[in-house]
């Protein structure tokens, strides 16, 4: 879910641009340019300061928390 978060964020902007905003007043061209602006960056989902929540990234804290889990469970 997070990186289609991100993916459908970036889309934002391509979608502006496919409009006919050639065919549109001087205010609204403005208006969509401010809005170019703001999708440039992507929309992410941060796990607190440990960065942007990615496919990847739960996968390596899922790996992580196995793998100690495992060795807590063998320890014993």
């Amino acid at each position: 879910m997070c990186n289609e978060i991100t993916e459908q964020s970036l889309q934002v902007a391509q979608t502006i641009y496919d409009t006919f905003w050639y065919k549109e007043s001087k205010q609204y061209n403005v208006l969509l340019q401010l809005m170019l602006m703001g999708a440039q960056r992507p929309v992410t989902m941060r796990i607190g300061p440990f960065g942007a929540m990615t496919t990847s990234t739960i996968l390596t804290t899922m790996r992580a928390a196995y793998s100690y889990a495992t060795l807590m469970m063998n320890s014993s």
